[in-house]
Parts: structure tokens; C-alpha cells; sequence
């Protein structure tokens, strides 16, 4: 599935001052959503075509393929991205109980 850090990530590289009605900011949401559904469309119509004809070692190596130069090409960039220190605990006990949890029942 689409992973919710992921456009949050994107989003953050507009700045905390850019506004969710901003022209960049509903491109770049327009982009990445569009760009979702076009390579799961892809995926879905190229993949068994080229199983058929190349076999399955073929049809797993091309988006295995894609996927590393994706990564490849997203952490060339590394350097320039805006990183955003979390405001919110990021971590939690089992049961979605946080730390600051005062509770003594456990939960």
C-alpha cells in the first residue's frame, strides 16, 4: 500500500510555511498520486505480458530492477532533502499504549 510517511516526506520539502492550497504543493500531490496509479496500472498490464513471453525470472527481475534504480536515484539526493524532526512520540508499546502512559493496568 501507499505508505503515509512517504507524501508526508514530499511534503515536507516545501517548507512549514507552504499552505495547502498552494500551486507546488497540490502539483506535487497531484504528480505523486498520479504517478501511484500509473505504475500500478503498468505493473499490472506489462508484468504478465512479459512473464509470458520471457518467463518469470524476467518478470520479477524488471520492477526489482526499476525498484533499485528508484532507490538509487532517491538517495543521490540524500543531502538535499529538508529532514523534519518528529513532534509526536514515533515509537509505542504493544497495544498502541505510548510511554507517557500513566495507567498501572498496563494498557
Amino acid at each position: 500500500g501507499i505508505k503515509p510517511c512517504v507524501s508526508a516526506f514530499g511534503a515536507d520539502q516545501f517548507g512549514a510555511g507552504a499552505a495547502e492550497d498552494d500551486p507546488a504543493v497540490r502539483r506535487y500531490f497531484a504528480v505523486y498520486y498520479g504517478a501511484i496509479n500509473v505504475g500500478s496500472v503498468a505493473s499490472f498490464a506489462i508484468v504478465p505480458v512479459v512473464r509470458h513471453e520471457c518467463g518469470y525470472a524476467v518478470a520479477f527481475a524488471l520492477p526489482a530492477t526499476l525498484m533499485v534504480g528508484a532507490l538509487a536515484a532517491f538517495a543521490s539526493a540524500r543531502r538535499s532533502y529538508v529532514h523534519s524532526t518528529p513532534t509526536t512520540p514515533t515509537t509505542s508499546k504493544p497495544g498502541g499504549a505510548n510511554d507517557d502512559d500513566d495507567d498501572d493496568d498496563g494498557r
